[in-house]
C-alpha cells in the first residue's frame, strides 16, 4: 500500500497538477509544507474498510443484521483503493522526477527508506523471534521453505500457488505488499522511457487487457486465488491511478475534473450495483464475492472506475464542503497517516482475537444478538492497532524517514 510522508494542502485540482514528490504531492525540490488532507482520508477509509472487515466475526441473528455482515464484507475492496492511490502518487512522483539527476536511484532509495524497515522488523518479529518464543510457530518454520517469498516480496505468488492456508501465520494480507512492490520496481522504467502520450496509451491498454488477464488466470488456476493476487491481474487499479496523475498535470480545470469525478464513481457504481443485483439472481453468497469469476473480470475494473471518481472528487472537493470535512475528519486523517502500520500490525490482532472468540463459544450476545459485542470489538481492536501504530511511528519509522532528506530528488539535467 501507498504509505504517507509529508504532503500539501490542495485547495483546487489546479494546484494538484503542479504537486508530486515521493508520496508528497510536491514538485521536486519544493519544501514540503503541510499534508493533503484528501489522501490521507482516502487512506484513512482504505484501511479502515479492511479492519473493518477482518475484525467483524459476529454471526447474524436477522436479516438486518445478515445484510450487515455483507456489507462489511465488502471491505477487501479497501486494497483496491490503496492500489489507486498508489498508482496516481508514484506516477506523479515520477513524472515529475524524470529528467533529473539521479532518477532511479533517488526514488529506489527513497522507497527503500520508507517500506523496508518496518516491513522486515514484522518479518523479523514474525518469522524469527515467535518461533524462538512460541513451540507451534517453530514447529510451523522448522520444515518449510516459504519464508524466502515473504522476505523476497512474492508472497503473491506463494499465496497463488498454495492459496491462504499454504501462507506462513499471520502473512495472509502481505500478498498487496508484494503486488505495490513489484509495481514500484517496474514502473519508473516505464515513466523514463515513454512519452506522455505513450505513457497514457500504455494506462489505457493496461486498463482493457487486465480483465483478460485476470479470465486467463481463472481458467489457468480456477480457484480465483491468482486473479485475485497477482500484479499483471491487479494493474488496472494502478494504471488508472496512473493515468489520472497525467490527466491533472494538463490543466482541466477544476469543473472538468468534478465532472470526470462524478462520471467514473456513477458508471462504477451502477455498474457494481448491476453485477451484484446479476449474482443475486445466480446465489451468489455475498454482494461481491472477490474470488467469483465475473467479480474478477468485471467487478475488479469497475471498482477501480468508481474509485477514480472518489479520487477526482476528493482532491477537486470545495474546502469546507461535506466531502472535504468528511476526509479532514482527525480519525480518518489519523488513520491515513499510520495506515502502513495499521495494515501490517492488524491481522496478527485478529488471529490472536479471533481464536479467543472461537475457544468461547462465539461473541457473547446480548438481547439475543452479538451485535454490541461486535461493536466493542471493532473499538477496542482498532483501538489497540492505533495504539501500536502511533508507537511504531515515533519509535521507530519517523527516524528512518529523516533519512529521507540526505536523498532529495536531483535538479532536472
Amino acid at each position: 500500500m501507498t504509505t504517507p510522508d509529508a504532503i500539501v494542502s490542495v485547495p483546487s485540482a489546479d494546484s494538484v497538477s503542479a504537486r508530486a514528490d515521493d508520496n508528497t504531492g510536491q514538485p521536486a525540490g519544493r519544501a514540503h509544507t503541510g499534508r493533503i488532507r484528501s489522501i490521507d482520508g482516502l487512506r484513512g477509509v482504505a484501511v479502515l474498510t479492511v479492519m473493518l472487515l477482518h475484525f467483524t466475526l459476529m454471526r447474524p441473528s436477522n436479516l438486518w443484521e445478515g445484510g450487515l455482515v455483507q456489507l462489511l464484507d465488502l471491505g477487501w475492496i479497501g486494497v483496491d483503493l490503496f492500489f489507486l492511490v498508489s498508482g496516481f502518487l508514484i506516477t506523479g512522483i515520477l513524472w515529475e522526477a524524470r529528467g533529473t539527476d539521479g532518477y532511479f536511484w533517488r526514488f529506489y532509495t527513497r522507497r527503500t527508506l520508507r517500506i523496508f524497515p518496518l516491513y522486515y522488523a514484522f518479518l523479523f518479529a514474525l518469522l524469527v523471534v515467535l518461533p524462538l518464543l512460541l513451540s507451534q510457530y517453530e514447529a510451523e518454520h522448522a520444515t518449510n521453505d516459504r519464508r524466502i517469498w515473504l522476505w523476497t516480496y512474492l508472497s503473491n505468488f506463494l499465496m497463488a500457488r498454495d492459496g491462504w492456508e499454504g501462507m506462513p501465520s499471520h502473512t495472509t494480507h502481505l500478498w498487496s505488499l508484494a503486488v505495490e512492490e513489484q509495481f514500484y520496481l517496474i514502473w519508473p522504467l516505464v515513466v523514463f522511457l515513454l512519452s506522455y502520450r505513450g505513457l497514457v496509451g500504455t494506462c489505457l491498454a493496461i486498463l482493457g487487457l487486465s480483465p483478460l488477464v485476470r479470465a486467463a488466470l481463472d481458467h489457468a488456476l480456477p480457484n480465483g486465488i491468482a486473479a485475485y493476487t497477482l500484479l499483471p491481474a491487479r494493474l488496472d487499479s494502478l494504471a488508472l491511478g496512473a493515468l489520472l496523475a497525467l490527466l491533472v498535470r494538463t490543466g482541466p480545470s477544476t469543473i472538468d475534473l468534478r465532472r470526470g469525478g462524478v462520471w467514473l464513481l456513477g458508471t462504477g457504481t451502477v455498474g457494481l450495483i448491476g453485477l451484484s443485483a446479476l449474482g443475486r439472481l445466480h446465489g451468489w453468497g455475498g454482494l461481491l464475492p472477490p474470488l467469483h469469476y465475473d467479480v474478477q473480470v468485471v467487478g475488479y475494473s469497475l471498482i477501480a472506475v468508481a474509485f477514480g471518481g472518489v479520487l477526482l472528487l476528493a482532491l477537486t472537493a470545495a474546502p469546507g464542503s461535506r466531502l472535504d470535512r468528511l476526509l479532514a475528519t482527525p480519525f480518518l486523517q489519523s488513520l491515513g497517516k499510520y495506515s502502513y502500520a495499521l495494515y501490517l500490525f492488524h491481522v496478527p490482532l485478529r488471529n490472536i482475537i479471533r481464536e479467543r472468540v472461537r475457544d468461547a463459544g462465539g461473541l457473547p450476545r446480548i438481547g439475543g444478538s452479538e451485535l454490541p459485542a461486535q461493536i466493542l470489538l471493532f473499538v477496542v481492536a482498532i483501538g489497540i492497532t492505533w495504539c501500536l501504530a502511533v508507537v511504531s511511528w515515533h519509535l521507530f519509522e519517523k527516524h528512518w524517514l529523516r533519512l529521507k532528506d540526505q536523498v532529495p530528488y536531483g535538479k532536472a539535467a
